[in-house]
């Protein structure tokens, strides 16, 4: 499976609640794209803790600003695992200015796996990323014609200098011809 990295260095704390009615020796897990979701190693997925009426929770750190695609698994009283069905399940966090502080992102999920809520977030974050890289297309090419409008300007600015140094050379060299000429005239 793809793992997904991203967001910032600022941690966001998650709730993942899911309603589930388990059977007796069957224990919930979290696993994902992140390393903190086990990085779809089944043997680094997250526990999670059953609550009054069915619900589990899960307590997880994740990174502000990053898309990650997890999913739920139980694990049977046999020890073998069940996977969610259907598509891996989208979180797409908001940035950590958007998010007052000591708040917990608290996402409510369905076992039956990708919600629309997540797909249109998912639409969003591609999109805000497609503009971003437009934007930084068009400020790469101004700068690619800036540094040439710019090298052009020196290059010419070195022939003007090199036009001057020979100018200057020439002016020196008739200023000591006369020198030599009157002190050649003086000594007569």
């Amino acid at each position: 499976p793809h793992v997904v990295r991203g967001g910032t260095k600022v941690n966001m704390p998650c709730r993942f609640t899911l309603h589930y009615e388990t059977r007796l020796g069957e224990d919930l897990f979290l696993i994902g794209s992140h390393e903190r979701l086990g990085a779809w190693a089944i043997e680094c997925a997250a526990p999670m803790r059953w609550t009054e009426g069915n619900v589990w929770t899960g307590d997880v750190e994740l990174p502000a600003s990053g898309v990650f695609f997890y999913k739920y698994v139980v694990k049977m009283a046999s020890g073998q695992y069940r996977w969610q069905d259907g598509a891996n399940n989208l979180l797409a966090l908001p940035d950590p200015w958007d998010v007052p502080d000591g708040s917990v992102f608290v996402v409510d999920d369905q076992f039956g796996g990708l919600t629309k809520e997540a797909q249109n977030q998912l639409a969003v974050k591609l999109i805000m990323t497609e503009k971003e890289k437009v934007g930084l297309k068009v400020e790469a090419s101004k700068a690619k014609e800036m540094t040439k409008a710019a090298l052009q300007e020196l290059l010419l600015a070195r022939e003007e200098l090199r036009a001057a140094h020979e100018k200057l050379a020439a002016y020196e060299a008739n200023a000591a011809a006369v020198f030599t000429e009157n002190g050649a005239n003086n000594q007569r």
